[in-house]
């Protein structure tokens, strides 16, 4: 799931190009929920927070493992990455959820909600 639109044809072409491997693999299905407009005197965190209902609605809807990706979040190269992924599928085989956030992160009550 990603905040919005991706704007840049080359990220949309990698990210197709990505989705196309995986599907060897497992379903792989990309959503994009609409993004919001912070106000003109709305600080990010209380744009955020103002968001985080809708957000956290969508966050709730589909079953399954829920990951909150961001800056804060533990960093892995492609091979941590990947091994972390193959723990996942076989301790637990559930379907995967990737929330990717728009350009000011999170509320803390989508945190909680992963």
């Amino acid at each position: 799931m990603l905040v919005g639109k991706t704007k840049n044809s080359l990220c949309s072409q990698g990210m197709a190009e990505y989705q196309r491997r995986l599907q060897r693999y497992f379903t792989c299905d990309i959503k994009e929920i609409k993004e919001e407009k912070p106000g003109k005197r709305e600080t990010p965190p209380a744009f955020c927070q103002r968001q985080a209902p809708r957000l956290l609605n969508e966050f709730q809807k589909p079953a399954g493992l829920k990951l909150l990706l961001d800056e804060r979040g533990q960093k892995m190269n492609s091979r941590d990455f990947a091994a972390f992924l193959q723990r996942l599928m076989t301790s637990a085989p559930q379907r995967l959820i990737f929330f990717c956030g728009g350009p000011f992160g999170y509320d803390p009550s989508l945190r909680e909600a992963a």
